[in-house]
């Protein structure tokens, strides 16, 4: 029976992984809407553990979306570096308006 439970749970966990319209800033009561026909989400019979489960599994998203936001960041930042780094006419002194402005007219 426990491992029947845990298998549920493990089920209900993959659902909302497989769902692309799922972030982290979506309300249980819009995911139960979202989800109240799915087999998955009614196999956890209490409403109670279906919301813990979902709101363990939001934080953990919420947790992904932002270091990959962070990590996005961190890249730009080196792609942008780089770019300043190989293009000549750029020096130390420059002034930042002239500089946007050349890189503005690049492709």
């Amino acid at each position: 029976k426990r491992q029947k439970a845990k298998q549920v749970k493990a089920d209900f966990v993959q659902m909302l992984k497989e769902s692309v319209e799922l972030k982290s800033t979506l309300r249980f009561n819009k995911a139960h809407t979202l989800f109240e026909d799915e087999p998955r989400w009614k196999a956890i019979e209490s409403n109670r553990e279906r919301e813990e489960l979902y709101e363990d599994y939001i934080v953990d998203l919420a947790k992904q979306e932002k270091e990959n936001k962070r990590q996005e960041r961190k890249e730009r930042m080196a792609m942008f570096r780089q770019l300043l780094e190989e293009t000549s006419s750029i020096r130390v002194d420059s002034q930042w308006r002239k500089v946007n402005e050349k890189l503005e007219k690049e492709p």
